[in-house]
């Protein structure tokens, strides 16, 4: 069963009250997804023009799902929020030897109720879901961020807490059948895999004499627990105002690593389900997922060797960058500033030196322009252009920091100021009546 989809409610939705609205999708919430490959090339530091060739047959398709977590502080000026996906596929789930995964391991979505298992229910959305024979996968998942903007809840499709709880439930019965399965077939265990394992239960719902032993020796040495875990402390360097204002500010994404391969790639989000006309093999988006990363590290290999094994004849350069175009342009910079730009700068260096190296440029220019009248080599202009511009960007990044932690430490003495007003205000008329 499937929706049709309405080319005209777009239109109608841009006049809602925005309090029919919310800024990001809600615990619970069924939600379209696609890949959104422009910003998450560009959150990977890299050009779009870049990787034209290789990602000109890849065509993201739509999946449904549903937001499983949270895993950062919801805010409305924030551009993206990181959640965890819990995807819906067309039927159970395929049996994988290999892999481990039975059909069983999924959860049903009502009006669909069969399971391979007689006990397991299938969990109720509301106000009702528009597609038949769906199931959550238990092993098919991913980690996305989901751009901030009004999502309409009268479009809205979602679990309760109920549902939400017993999927959790569902999929923690599922892991533990799914270690199980690999120590039986004799697949090795990995490390947390093996924790998951120390913390199973006996047939009769009791836990293993292991789990209970180990647990009263973390009652017995609480106090050396308490102790260890407050000296580990001192040695943690603390945040500082600008830091907790970049936190609170812009979130996980401002301090992600675009070298990680766990950093998660961004997604177009819906919560109309009309905007998918049938629920596609989830499995596709970790498809895509896994071919725009190795196109991301082939892209960033190829831009490191490019500008490592730069010949020294194509260094040394006139102080004239020459583009494509053919026209002399004195501010032009080299591809690889961008590059560099996510160096860990000393940004208080950077203000102190910023300066200093203006004014050594200005002068070595001159003793540039005196040496190649004399047929001498120096240091390549671009170079010290390039280096004085990462100098400067870095120094703004600083101030824009700084800029927000003032602000942030002025409303907070001012909410203070009101606070202590307030008090004083509550407590003068209990000083009358002592005086009295």
């Amino acid at each position: 069963m499937s929706l049709p989809t309405t080319s005209n409610r777009n239109g109608d939705d841009k006049h809602t009250d925005p309090g029919d609205s919310c800024f990001m999708p809600l615990t619970g919430t069924f939600v379209v997804i696609q890949l959104d490959i422009d910003t998450t090339i560009k959150r990977f530091k890299l050009d779009t023009c870049t990787v034209t060739d290789e990602i000109k047959n890849l065509r993201p398709k739509k999946y449904l799902g549903s937001i499983q977590t949270v895993t950062e502080l919801p805010m409305p000026f924030k551009p993206s929020h990181k959640v965890a996906i819990n995807f819906v596929g067309k039927g159970i789930c395929a049996e994988d030897y290999d892999d481990c995964v039975t059909p069983g391991m999924c959860t049903p979505i009502e009006p669909t109720s069969g399971h391979p298992s007689v006990t397991r229910e299938a969990v109720q959305p509301s106000p009702g879901f528009p597609f038949g024979d769906c199931y959550f996968y238990s092993f098919v998942s991913a980690t996305v961020r989901v751009p901030t903007k009004p999502y309409l809840r009268r479009h809205m499709v979602s679990l309760d807490g109920r549902g939400v709880a017993m999927l959790a439930t569902n999929k923690s019965d599922d892991v533990q059948k799914y270690i199980a399965l690999k120590k039986e077939r004799g697949f090795p265990l990995e490390p947390y895999e093996e924790d998951e394992d120390d913390s199973s239960y006996d047939e009769d719902g009791v836990m293993e004499k292991k789990q209970v032993e180990h647990r009263s020796e973390c009652c017995t040495d609480s106090e050396s627990m308490i102790s260890a875990s407050s000296a580990s402390y001192d040695d943690v360097t603390p945040f500082d105002e600008d830091e907790l204002a970049a936190i609170f500010l812009r979130g996980d994404e401002e301090f992600e690593d675009p070298e990680a391969d766990e950093t998660p790639v961004s997604v177009n989000a819906w919560v109309d389900l009309r905007e998918i006309e049938e629920v596609v093999d989830p499995s596709g988006f970790l498809e895509e997922v896994a071919h725009l990363r190795r196109v991301i590290r082939e892209a960033k290999a190829r831009s490191a060797d490019k500008y490592t094994s730069v010949p020294e004849a194509d260094v040394q350069m006139s102080d004239e960058i020459t583009p494509i175009g053919g026209k002399n342009h004195h501010n032009a910079t080299s591809p690889w500033v961008d590059r560099t730009d996510r160096a860990d700068l000393n940004q208080l260096e950077c203000m102190d030196k910023t300066e200093h190296t203006m004014q050594s440029d200005e002068s070595q220019t001159h003793v540039d322009s005196t040496a190649d009248d004399a047929g001498q080599k120096g240091t390549p202009p671009p170079v010290r252009r390039i280096r004085a511009v990462q100098r400067l960007k870095a120094m703004s990044r600083w101030c824009k920091r700084s800029y927000i932690a003032r602000g942030l430490r002025s409303v907070r003495d001012k909410i203070g100021k009101t606070l202590r007003a307030v008090t004083r205000g509550l407590c003068l008329p209990r000083r009358r009546q002592k005086s009295y």
